[in-house]
C-alpha cells in the first residue's frame, strides 16, 4: 500500500507536470516509460523456470553453473534490448506509420538473428515479449502523442493514469476488506475476486467524477464535434504544409 500511495503522490503532479510543458516533454517521458515496460515485460517472461535454465537439469554443477550465468547474461541483454526498442519505437510511431515499420523489421531481424545465434539459448516467449514491447507497447504509448495531435484538450490525456491508479487502489482497499475467494493463485496468489470487482466499482466512480470535473472546468469534446473539426483542420493544415514545401 505504501508504494501505492508513493506512486500516487509523485507520479500524478509529475504527469500533471508533463502534459503541462507541452509535446517534447510528453515524448521523452513516453520514451521512458515505454523502456521500463519493455523491460519489465521482458524481465517478468524471463523469470520463468523454463527459461531461467533452458539446459534442463545438468549431471555436472560446474556445467550448471556456467548455464546459469549464461542464462543471466542473456536475459540482461533481452531486458535491454526490449527497453530500447520499446522506447525508440515511440516517436517512430508518432512520425509515421512507414518509420514505425523500418524499426519494427530491424527490431524482428535483429531479435531473431540474435535468437539463432544463441543456439536455443533464447526461448520462444522471450522473443514474443520482445516483439510485443517493441511494437504494441510502443504503439500505446505513441497514442497519446496523436490524440494531443488532434486537439484532444491535454488534461483529458490524465485519464487512462486516474483509472489505472484508481482500480489498483481501490482493489486493494477491496481486496483487505472483503476478499476470500481467489482469483488467479498460479498467477498471483494475493488477488481476490472481491478486490477485481472492487476495483472495477472504484474505476467507474473515478471515471465518472474525473469526466465531470473537466466537463465543468475544461473544455471537452462531449460538447460537440468542434474538437474533431479542429483536429482535422489542425491535420489537414499540416499536410497541405508537407504537400506545399514538396512542391
Amino acid at each position: 500500500m505504501n508504494t501505492r500511495i508513493l506512486v500516487a503522490v509523485v507520479g500524478v503532479p509529475v504527469l500533471i507536470l508533463i502534459i503541462w510543458l507541452g509535446p517534447n516533454a510528453m515524448l521523452a517521458a513516453l520514451c521512458v516509460l515505454s523502456g521500463v515496460a519493455g523491460w519489465e515485460l521482458q524481465n517478468c517472461v524471463s523469470r520463468h523456470p523454463d527459461t531461467r535454465n533452458p539446459g534442463g537439469k545438468n549431471k555436472n554443477i560446474k556445467n550448471n553453473n556456467k548455464n546459469n550465468l549464461n542464462t543471466k547474461n542473456t536475459v540482461k541483454i533481452l531486458c535491454a534490448y526490449s527497453a530500447v526498442w520499446s522506447a525508440l519505437a515511440v516517436p517512430a510511431w508518432y512520425a509515421g506509420t512507414e518509420y514505425a515499420v523500418i524499426v519494427s523489421l530491424a527490431g524482428v531481424l535483429l531479435i531473431f538473428t540474435w535468437a539463432i545465434l544463441r543456439e536455443g539459448a533464447v526461448k520462444f516467449d522471450q522473443i514474443m515479449a520482445a516483439l510485443f514491447s517493441g511494437i504494441l507497447i510502443s504503439w500505446s504509448f505513441a497514442s497519446f502523442l496523436r490524440m494531443d495531435n488532434l486537439g484532444l484538450p491535454r488534461e483529458w490525456l490524465l485519464l487512462p493514469f486516474v483509472l489505472s491508479f484508481s482500480c489498483d487502489i481501490f482493489a486493494y482497499l477491496a481486496g483487505r476488506a472483503f476478499g476470500k475467494h481467489k482469483l488467479t493463485p498460479y498467477v498471483s496468489p494475493h488477488k481476490t475476486i472481491e478486490g477485481a470487482v472492487g476495483g472495477l466499482i472504484g474505476n467507474l466512480l473515478c471515471g465518472v467524477i474525473f469526466f465531470a470535473i473537466l466537463n465543468q472546468f475544461v473544455y471537452t469534446p462531449f460538447h460537440g464535434l468542434e474538437p474533431r473539426r479542429r483536429g482535422a483542420n489542425r491535420r489537414l493544415v499540416f499536410l497541405a504544409d508537407k504537400k506545399a514545401i514538396r512542391h
